[in-house]
């Protein structure tokens, strides 16, 4: 009887068209379901929204409780160390970084997690000079009006994160169907190492591609479209007196670039690399913290094949420069 209740529903148009967007919202939810348990590439797709939601991502992968070792930085943090090579014996490190994070995320990040009593020992913030350039200004999320504050709103509850990954990646997962290329590399949080891996840098070698110098170049000019921001000193300076209020010892980190690569980026307009690891040098001595300089990657154990791309290491690479920068802390340590 029901089923023949249900068949008479279907076969009257006017009920039929009441379900519809009944059905139609059953079928989105389940998709949403669906893409969040789906293999790669659509499972590994990570949106990026805004800086702020950025560093949601990041919490959604830390500890409650400091560490021993915070790692800070952008996107040369989150691909290439390892957060496991950096632990000691009851002390662990932790990886803080994720792409296009900036300093205002990095102090948001410490008020957050970094609270009396819970601080890390030893503070290691990588500096990029993409980090120093003049771009839209931050939002604090305060008001209900602000994109950041819904953002904030979305990424608090396992719900409500769940329902946007699920559309996002559903929204990507058409998007490559529909033949529209790749959106953004396929990235995935590992335990294992403690860090982001990406399926576009891990297993590449840029010194093997016949595209090398092509990209080089156009991620040189990709790194000077913006100007270096004339106070990125006093910017340094604020972030480092901030962040030592958080724990007892900081150390500033030079990323490494593929050798060459600063040369073709000093050439280009804007190009202020140079500059920018003098002015790093100079609020370093200032503030009396150690500096640990890899922009020369030969410097840091690292060569041409430690590369996926022109400021990225690879798989290999991340762990030849994490066991690099382990020893230097070492070091700093005992002395």
């Amino acid at each position: 009887a029901f089923i023949n209740f249900r068949r008479n529903e279907l076969n009257n148009p006017k009920r039929f068209l009441a379900l519809v967007p009944v059905l139609s919202i059953a079928i989105f939810i389940a998709l949403i379901c669906a893409v969040n348990i789906f293999p790669s590439p659509v499972q590994k797709y990570v949106p990026l929204v805004s800086g702020d939601f950025r560093a949601e991502m990041v919490a959604q992968h830390v500890p409650s409780e400091a560490p021993c070792l915070a790692i800070f930085g952008d996107s040369r943090v989150a691909f290439s160390i390892n957060g496991t090579s950096l632990s000691r014996p009851g002390c662990a490190a932790v990886n803080y970084g994720f792409p296009a994070l900036g300093l205002p995320q990095y102090l948001h990040l410490a008020n957050r997690f970094f609270s009396a009593g819970s601080q890390p020992a030893e503070l290691l913030l990588s500096l990029s000079v993409t980090t120093f350039q003049i771009g839209p200004g931050y939002q604090d999320g305060s008001s209900i009006f602000s994109r950041v504050f819904w953002h904030r709103m979305i990424m608090s509850s396992a719900p409500t994160r769940f329902g946007w990954f699920g559309f996002e990646r559903l929204r990507y997962g058409v998007r490559l169907v529909l033949g529209h290329g790749q959106i953004a590399s396929g990235w995935e949080w590992s335990s294992r190492l403690g860090r982001w891996e990406s399926d576009a840098i891990d297993q590449r070698q840029l010194a093997l591609l016949p595209s090398t110098e092509k990209e080089l170049d156009d991620m040189a000019v990709s790194y000077t479209q913006r100007p270096l921001s004339i106070s990125y000193k006093n910017d340094l300076l604020a972030t480092a007196e901030t962040l030592s209020k958080f724990t007892t010892k900081i150390v500033f980190v030079i990323p490494p670039v593929y050798p060459g690569f600063d040369a073709i980026l000093a050439g280009k307009p804007q190009g202020s690399v140079q500059e920018f690891y003098d002015g790093v040098h100079e609020v370093a001595k200032a503030k009396a913290i150690e500096v640990i300089d890899c922009s020369v990657a030969s410097d840091c154990n690292l060569d041409e094949g430690s590369f996926g791309d022109p400021v990225h290491l690879n798989a290999a690479g991340a762990e030849k420069y994490s066991r690099y920068l382990a020893s230097r802390m070492g070091e700093i340590r005992s002395n």
